[in-house]
């Protein structure tokens, strides 16, 4: 996927102009500034953490937010991740599809009923154990 990304770029830069251009630095500033934050907390939290005996694995977001905001705050943080996965692995599929379809010239509907099986199958396995789909979901990221 990242590699699709880098040979579009610079057509998506061409079409955009200086104003995605400055739109893209903007972003990249905000998400480096989002990452400097998240290494303070875990920084600050380091000492709790050790008085808790948490191994350094364990120490993510969700604990960052569980420490903020409670149980609450880490089901939602748990809740979002799990939302962005599975939106990441339909965007892929949808993708996917498109290029099976421009490979071997099939009909749209045809590729589209696939990527629905396909997001059926995935939604029941993570109705019947969430927790590996997830941990396989964050790996195929």
């Amino acid at each position: 996927v990242v590699g699709v990304v880098l040979l579009s770029l610079p057509f998506a830069m061409h079409l955009s102009g200086l104003v995605g251009s400055v739109l893209l630095i903007v972003v990249t500033a905000v998400m480096g500034y989002t990452a400097c934050l998240i290494g303070v907390e875990l920084e600050l939290l380091d000492e709790l953490a050790q008085a808790q005996s948490i191994p350094v694995d364990r120490r993510d977001l969700g604990w960052i937010a569980f420490m903020a905001f409670g149980e609450k705050g880490k089901h939602l943080v748990s809740l979002l991740f799990g939302a962005e996965l599975y939106l990441a692995c339909i965007s892929f599929l949808l993708m996917s599809s498109i290029n099976v379809q421009l490979l071997f010239d099939t009909e749209l509907h045809t590729a589209i009923f696939c990527i629905g099986i396909a997001c059926a199958l995935l939604q029941a396995f993570m109705t019947v154990d969430p927790q590996r789909c997830m941990k396989i979901l964050a790996y195929a990221s």
